[in-house]
């Protein structure tokens, strides 16, 4: 985000925002609410090539924003003046950064990673609608910065997002097991699933169980999989998603008891 377009570097015309993601995690929140359907993978391959939606409303700077040829000026601008005018003005960029965003994000559930100097960092947060902005910020000047420069620096902020959202979640696991609200057993998990008691299910992104869920829930193991039928991790995680339950895939090491599956129940059982 540039503040000035006299003071500083003039930015090329309105930057196309890159939806980076972490080199192993998803360009999802891996702590979603409940009520999102989406998956969270701790651990995805990026894709080949990173989308790049253009914000044609995006404006350019901050001079620019609010009509002006600079906001270095010191004399006073009507009430405004000197560094308080400034940050009025920059306020106004924030916002209208904000509407363009709104454009072409989701209402929620993708996190957004901020590449900017103080105070525009600061401002643009105090302002920002967004509810999935990365509290850290990617460090250094964006100005300064290529654009494949910024995606890996967004990559290890979102590592870091990742991991403490993980973490939170597995404390989470831990604090629920005491009050009996877990559960670690597939059978039992994929009952609980089809009866919309879960609230969060850890499942191991590489898990093959071979065998059918019934329509009650009732597990058949098999020690292959049938053509044409789905796998019992997969459809336990089907149910648990249409029952509005948060869906955390992750390595096997991250799931809480290191099996196949876990889960945190909505109430205890």
């Amino acid at each position: 985000m540039d503040t000035d377009k006299t003071d500083r570097p003039k930015a090329p015309g309105p930057r196309k925002l890159k939806a980076a993601q972490g080199a192993d995690l998803p360009p999802q929140d891996v702590a979603q609410d409940l009520a999102s359907p989406d998956i969270d993978p701790a651990t995805s391959p990026a894709a080949e090539e990173d989308e790049e939606p253009r914000l044609p409303d995006l404006p350019e700077d901050v001079a620019s924003a609010v009509g002006k040829a600079s906001i270095a000026e010191r004399a006073p601008m009507g009430r405004l003046q000197g560094s308080e005018g400034q940050k009025v003005r920059m306020r106004q960029y924030a916002r209208q950064i904000d509407n363009a965003l709104r454009e072409v994000l989701p209402g929620h559930g993708v996190p957004l990673v901020v590449a900017a100097t103080e105070p525009l960092d600061a401002i643009f947060r105090s302002v920002c609608r967004y509810p999935d902005l990365v509290p850290e910020a990617v460090a250094g000047n964006p100005e300064n910065t290529s654009d494949g420069d910024l995606v890996a620096a967004a990559r290890t902020v979102l590592d870091r997002y990742y991991a403490g959202r993980l973490a939170a979640l597995r404390e989470l696991f831990e604090q629920r097991a005491g009050q009996n609200r877990t559960s670690l057993d597939v059978a039992t998990v994929a009952r609980l699933a089809t009866d919309g008691v879960v609230d969060t299910l850890f499942l191991d992104i590489d898990a093959v169980v071979p065998g059918t869920v019934a329509a009650d829930g009732a597990v058949e193991f098999a020690e292959e999989q049938g053509a044409g039928t789905v796998g019992v991790a997969d459809e336990v995680a089907r149910r648990a998603w249409l029952s509005g339950a948060r869906l955390v895939a992750v390595r096997r090491a991250d799931v809480p008891g290191g099996g196949d599956l876990a889960a945190i129940l909505r109430y205890a059982v």
